[in-house]
């Protein structure tokens, strides 16, 4: 387009420049002719000396000069001198027919005069002139513009047609995020969700977002953007709704139920690992399922062991049943409880759970045909019962019985052939089974495997080599129609059956129309077999959650078997070490650190098979050793001699030194120091000291007890209001109240920071269980949980039955650690200082109890940015002040008449929640504020199950040693650890501790 313009312009200027050019060879011809109008005569000077006029140019600028370099030399107009006889001549005419104009003149268009001392031009009209001087413009700016294209020109495109969104204003100040780069396979919704989220200040402005959003993406993906149509994407709506589209194979598939209850615990596998994992991905499930039915899910998947155990606790919650599984599993462990058929061994079985077989009862790979079962038990058959019925069917070629038996009993009965059935009952037919099955057809042949997987999680595998020719989808149903037939031997009930086939799953649901003729009768004897099943589930599933099947179709179809089948029994051994193991071991051959040293100064002899490098070594070393007879001494770097030491020596100088008879129990750095002023030396004395140190049992003990956080903090919130409370007590209170009352009861909501408080004589079990039932249920509704703290009145069983009876979470804080149940403890400490600042007698504190909840409730707080009233009331409580003095808002509110007094109250009622989410968010940022200033004392200490610890000795504890009482004791074993920093201990003996301790608690031993 551009260019078209340019040459428009060029055109028009080379038609002007034509113009000019004759009009200027038209001015400077003689005169042609002599105009009838009047002609006025300037006389000439008056002057007797000749004289040459000077020749002037027409200066540059506008409207009188032309454009610099518009017209050459040649072409520019000359000054004539001033002629004697002046006469009249027309204006020629120009391309624009001008008109006809005639003037008088002394020379053809410009004139001097001698006597000025700047010379005057004269034209006739400024039209032409301004017309060129607009083009020259034109020509100069787009002379410009094609200067700044230069380069940007790609392939005869325009660079701004290249743009996806051109003209994009980038904010001032703004700076790109860093995105992760999509390549195009992940999910494209989680890309969109991270790139909105990290351009959320900027989700207004579509142009900036479609612009930016190649900057996160790469490979494949990048250049699907750059194949986009500019018209196809008006706003990034159309760009999200375009990459889905594109992508969407990509996108995470939320599992469903099934996949729970396909699930089972695994044997390495311990009940809260197995618990998580299957919490997890019930968590993904939508939409979610209820508590109810997540516990009843949870239960069917369960071994039968713990399905015994957890089946009257179906109707609470989720975790109580984690908790229950724990124990459970806990006491097997142990041995408090015995699990039926639970494995002894860590090696991983196969196979149902049947008594074990002699070689010659394993089942070969089969061939072709139906398959033979073995009966789960031998019967055994009296020899006078073979003897009569031989003796009823003699036979003419009589010949005489063999009794070379390859086996002591006969092996097995083919079960299709019996009448009665071999395994009874069968299996629980209320248990849930599952089929696997999948065909291989390639160049060495076809195959089918299907794989039983019992409801403990083992699996009973099933194996055929066809021996026909067939197509795939044909093996994929003999693999099905085997695998069923295999579950109609074992008298199962309830099946679940998953193949990769869709055409086979869908084909026998009756979802897929059976076009080919080969597979109807497939499909019909399979719909045939699945009538003896009370219940049956198809599944379709994707090719990498089938390798197990697949498997033993592709070993079946690539291994040669014979009609008979006598091919060796393929068996699968665990091996639990390497074939060749590594080990390296210090070896100790009684001689001292120093003796190649001592040997070469002695004897100047090298140790046996010493290369070059070493040999240059021992040189070097032996240069700062002296030997005094057969004692050898190390050259200090102040000349002073330090004896060597052997390791025996070492550590009796150790000894001696920490803990002897004059030892202080110095630390390790301070011990090497006072050795080597001593006179003594050997190679590793600083560390060698150091670890002597750290295994001291007393210097343990009696060490300076850790402030240091070990782990980060963990922030407890609550999600609504009145859901989750906290409760302690403060007492026992001296003076006691004139009342005879000694403690306050203390309860706080951990979202609003709401405090409900009373004082009684005795915190007994009976008043915690009323207080909660008046003060906590019946006003504000039943809550979720409760947090206490390890006493006994809180933790008993009229509180467990007050929980279970209204269905709340009942939970403790680790013990002697307030950090853990922070909110009450922050409230107990400012009624305290509220109460006691209001006292007159210290006996009517009681009396003042109520006012300082008032005071408390009306207070703003820091965590929420509000008062606790107006987050439970949804307006500021009236103080006794503003109705002796009236406020505003008092005043306003006596003028309202009720009812729209009334309106105003339901007007705040409903923008309550809005108060709430802005006390929650607030809430949330001063939690991750303190949690970064916490955060940044932890000085992080792991401990593990089996680890020896050293446990602090509280301080209010009372011991007999009095002043020289130690700061820890112990050791203990870490039993088991938790997330959080909590753990359970337990003594040398194994004698569990009763209370779990807090990580900052302990410390680690060293032996």
């Amino acid at each position: 387009m551009l260019r078209v313009q340019v040459t428009t312009m060029q055109t028009e200027i080379e038609k002007l420049t034509s113009m000019v050019a004759s009009l200027m060879a038209t001015q400077n011809q003689a005169i042609a002719s002599v105009s009838q109008s009047s002609s006025t005569f300037v006389p000439p000077p008056v002057s007797s000396a000749p004289f040459s006029t000077p020749q002037y140019v027409m200066p540059e600028g506008h409207p009188w000069g032309m454009p610099v370099g518009f017209l050459g030399e040649e072409s520019r107009p000359m000054v004539s001198e001033i002629p004697h006889v002046q006469s009249t001549v027309p204006i020629p005419q120009l391309v624009n027919t001008l008109p006809q104009v005639t003037a008088t003149v002394s020379a053809p268009l410009v004139h001097t005069i001698p006597q000025t001392q700047m010379p005057i031009f004269h034209a006739e009209s400024v039209a032409g002139y301004d017309r060129m001087d607009d083009l020259q413009i034109k020509y100069d700016e787009m002379q410009k513009e094609m200067r700044a294209l230069r380069g940007k020109d790609l392939f005869g495109q325009d660079a701004h047609e290249l743009c996806l969104v051109p003209d994009v204003v980038v904010p001032h100040k703004f700076k790109v995020p860093d995105f992760e780069k999509y390549k195009g396979s992940t999910c494209p919704r989680a890309h969109l969700i991270m790139y909105a989220r990290k351009m959320s200040t900027q989700t207004s402005n579509d142009k900036l977002l479609i612009h930016y959003f190649q900057d996160s993406l790469t490979g494949a993906a990048l250049r699907w953007y750059m194949d986009l149509d500019r018209a196809n994407v008006s706003s990034f709506n159309d760009l999200a709704s375009a990459f889905i589209r594109r992508y969407n194979y990509n996108s995470y598939l939320a599992p469903d139920r099934d996949e729970l209850r396909a699930l089972a615990q695994k044997e390495r596998k311990s009940f809260k690992e197995y618990a998580q994992r299957w919490r997890e991905l019930a968590a993904q499930i939508r939409p979610p399922v209820e508590e109810k039915e997540l516990c009843k899910l949870f239960l069917h998947t369960l071994s039968p062991f713990f399905y015994e155990k957890m089946v009257g606790i179906v109707s609470r919650s989720f975790t109580e049943m984690v908790e229950m599984g724990m124990c459970l599993e806990e006491g097997v462990r142990q041995g408090r409880l015995i699990k039926e058929n639970a494995p002894t061994s860590t090696t991983k079985k196969y196979g149902n759970s049947f008594s074990k077989k002699k070689e010659s009862e394993v089942g070969m790979v089969a061939q072709g045909g139906p398959q033979s079962r073995y009966p789960a038990y031998q019967h055994a058959i009296k020899g006078s019962i073979l003897a009569d019925h031989l003796a009823h069917q003699p036979v003419e070629d009589y010949q005489p019985i063999k009794f070379d038996f390859p086996d002591e009993e006969i092996m097995y009965l083919k079960m299709k052939d019996c009448d009665e059935s071999v395994f009874g009952e069968g299996p629980d037919p209320e248990s849930q089974w599952g089929l696997i099955f999948d065909g291989a057809v390639n160049l060495y042949g076809s195959g089918i495997g299907a794989i039983i997987v019992t409801p403990k999680g083992a699996h009973i595998p099933f194996t055929a080599r066809l021996q026909f020719e067939c197509t795939n989808n044909i093996a994929e149903y003999e693999a099905c129609i085997m695998g069923i037939e295999e579950a109609i031997d074992l008298r199962i009930k309830n099946i679940n059956i998953y193949g990769d086939s869709a055409l086979v799953i869908n084909q026998i649901k009756g979802e897929w129309e059976t076009r080919h003729a080969g597979l109807i009768p497939y499909r019909d004897y399979a719909r045939q077999l699945l009538t003896f099943f009370n219940r049956v589930e198809l599944h379709h599933i994707p090719r990498d959650e089938n390798q197990m099947a697949d498997a033993l179709a592709t070993l079946s179809s690539m291994y040669r078997v014979n009609r008979r089948n006598e091919i060796p029994t393929i068996s699968v051994r665990c091996l639990e070490r390497p074939a060749y193991v590594f080990a390296t071991e210090e070896v100790v051959d009684n001689k001292p650190w120093f003796y190649d040293i001592k040997m070469f100064l002695q004897k100047q002899e090298y140790p046996p098979g010493a290369s070059n490098k070493d040999r240059k070594t021992l040189r070097r070393l032996s240069s700062s050793f002296f030997l005094n007879d057969e004692v050898l001494y190390k050259r200090n770097f102040d000349m002073v001699l330090l004896r060597c030491v052997d390791k025996h020596e070492a550590d009796l100088l150790m000894h001696e030194v920490h803990e002897g008879s004059f030892g202080t129990h110095p630390n390790g750095h301070t011990m090497a120091k006072k050795m080597l002023r001593a006179g003594y030396y050997w190679l590793t004395m600083e560390s060698d000291c150091y670890k002597h140190a750290r295994k001291c049992h007393k210097c343990q003990i009696y060490a300076d007890k850790m402030h240091l956080p070990p782990t980060s903090l963990n922030v407890l919130s609550s999600p609504w209001p009145f859901s989750m409370w906290g409760i302690d007590m403060i007492g026992r209170i001296e003076p006691k109240a004139s009342n005879g009352h000694r403690f306050i009861l203390v309860a706080i909501d951990y979202f609003t920071k709401w405090v409900e408080a009373a004082s009684y004589a005795n915190v007994t079990k009976q008043v915690v269980v009323r207080f909660i039932k008046n003060h906590i249920i019946c006003r504000y509704g039943v809550p979720n949980k409760i947090i206490t703290d390890n006493g006994t009145n809180l933790n008993n069983k009229m509180m467990k039955d007050l929980c279970d009876e209204f269905k709340i979470e009942h939970h403790n804080s680790s013990p002697y650690r307030p950090q853990m149940n922070g909110a009450v403890e922050a409230a107990n400490k400012n009624i305290k200082k509220i109460v006691q600042k209001m006292v007159v007698t210290y006996k009517d504190w009681h009396e003042m109890l109520p006012f300082a909840l008032y005071g408390y409730r009306t207070s703003v707080r820091t965590s929420t940015g509000a008062t606790p009233f107006s987050l439970v009331y949804g307006m500021e409580a009236v103080l006794p002040i503003e109705v002796e003095i009236p406020s505003m808002r008092v005043l306003m509110e006596t003028e309202l008449a009720e009812a729209e007094w009334c309106q105003n109250r339901y007007d705040q009622l409903n923008l309550i929640e809005e108060k709430r989410m802005a006390a929650l968010c607030h809430g949330q940022l001063y939690q991750r504020r303190m949690k970064q200033a916490f955060d940044r004392k932890v000085r992080p200490r792991e401990f593990r199950e089996g680890d020896l610890v050293l446990k602090k000795i509280l301080s209010f504890q009372p011991d007999s040693r009095g002043k020289w009482t130690p700061n820890y004791e112990g050791p203990y074993v870490v039993k088991r650890a938790f997330s959080g920093g909590a753990m359970t201990l337990a003594t040398m003996d194994g004698d569990e501790l009763p209370r779990p301790v807090n990580a900052d608690a302990v410390k680690k031993y060293f032996v």
